[in-house]
């Protein structure tokens, strides 16, 4: 199609593809190149023709430098929801297919404060012609948020603040993304962009929130009720029907395994938008019971740690406390998290994996256990 729409459109994507994985000018323009930038310079003819003009680019450099002084700075202080910051340069970098990942402006959905400050966040476009049903416009000319595009940074990774959105903005931009993303054609220019606005999330994601987990540990195994009794044997006589796993390395990879077909039941519906399940074990007074949770996978990405997969849990009648994870593997163990961590309360969770290769990245699956209270 030659409609000014989709000429619009593929130019759009054409600028933005530029400004999220080429690199900025100090080092494109540096005296010291590194293989890295070589390699980019070969393959890109946007920075082929940015360095042809290097004279041009040093003049708007000095204009730009001169324009910034006399431009009102941006306003700081610790974010909030709904305001509209800056990622920190120092979160961008080198990343796969000799792409420079260049931090974005992001929209701020919520702040978590414990264990660790950090924020969930979407990432903000600013060019409308990109836009698709389940985005959110800023107006002003500030472009949209991408509703179907959020993960967790670290509030240390989150810079300057250069708006905020009114009330309403802010529940309209929760509420859009809670829900699945809207189907979009493959192979279409807004399929391609939001792939390559997913995969810059995604290597973000994997740098901020891969310190956030390597200050912690995972928590230790609470108690696991009922004393005394065999938890195989408590199961099958407490859950008839239950398809528990022939073999399993403890306990908490016993429940995490079985399958009980009449908790499921109400949760078959939820399968359609891409919601999955979790068995969690539900502490009481009198011992515990087993329910299921359904939870939604956000993001999985390669980071220099390992794996990083991060996502959501929609609360039932249980409050989850603790979480326990595991890679489903074809023809192998079970792979354990190397760590993991719950936001409480707001039911996020992000999970590292080491050591998988990638066909059991691609062929495995992901399987949670979560502990936590009746309310």
């Amino acid at each position: 199609m030659n409609d000014p729409g989709s000429i619009r459109m593929k130019l759009a994507w054409q600028n933005l593809f530029s400004l999220r994985t080429c690199p900025p000018d100090r080092i494109l323009f540096s005296a010291d190149r590194d293989p890295a930038l070589e390699r980019h310079i070969e393959a890109c003819p946007f920075c082929a023709e940015r360095l042809s003009a290097v004279d041009e680019w040093s003049a708007w450099e000095s204009l730009g430098g001169r324009l910034a002084e006399a431009s009102p700075a941006a306003e700081d202080g610790a974010p909030a929801p709904g305001e509209i910051r800056e990622v920190k340069a120092a979160l961008g970098g080198w990343g796969p297919a000799n792409r420079y990942y260049n931090p974005p402006i992001v929209f701020i959905l919520d702040i978590e404060a414990s264990p660790d400050p950090c924020a969930r966040v979407a990432q903000i476009c600013g060019d409308a012609a990109l836009m698709g049903l389940d985005d959110e416009a800023l107006g002003e000319d500030r472009g949209f948020v991408e509703c179907w595009n959020t993960y967790t940074l670290a509030l240390a990774d989150i810079g300057r603040r250069w708006g905020q959105a009114p009330p309403e903005t802010l529940s309209a931009v929760q509420a859009a993304a809670a829900q699945p993303p809207q189907p979009i054609p493959e192979h279409s220019v807004l399929f391609f962009f939001r792939q390559l606005e997913l995969e810059l999330a995604g290597y973000l994601a994997a740098k901020s929130v891969e310190r956030l987990l390597s200050k912690q540990k995972s928590p230790a195994h609470p108690a696991m009720p009922p004393a005394g009794l065999a938890l195989r044997a408590f199961l099958e006589e407490a859950y008839p029907g239950a398809e528990l796993p022939e073999r399993a390395a403890d306990d908490y990879e016993l429940l995490a395994f079985s399958r009980f077909p009449d908790l499921e039941t109400p949760l078959a519906a939820d399968e359609k938008g891409g919601w999955d399940r979790a068995n969690c074990i539900c502490l009481t007074s009198g011992g515990f019971e087993v329910q299921a949770l359904p939870f939604q996978v956000d993001l999985i990405s390669q980071s220099p740690a390992g794996l990083l997969v991060t996502g959501k849990i929609r609360q039932t009648g249980c409050l989850p406390q603790t979480i326990h994870a595991w890679w489903e593997r074809p023809g192998a163990d079970p792979l354990p998290a190397a760590a993991h961590e719950l936001d409480r309360g707001k039911s996020l969770f992000r999970i590292v994996f080491r050591g998988l290769r990638e066909t059991e990245v691609q062929n495995g699956a992901l399987v949670l256990l979560l502990v936590g209270d009746a309310v």
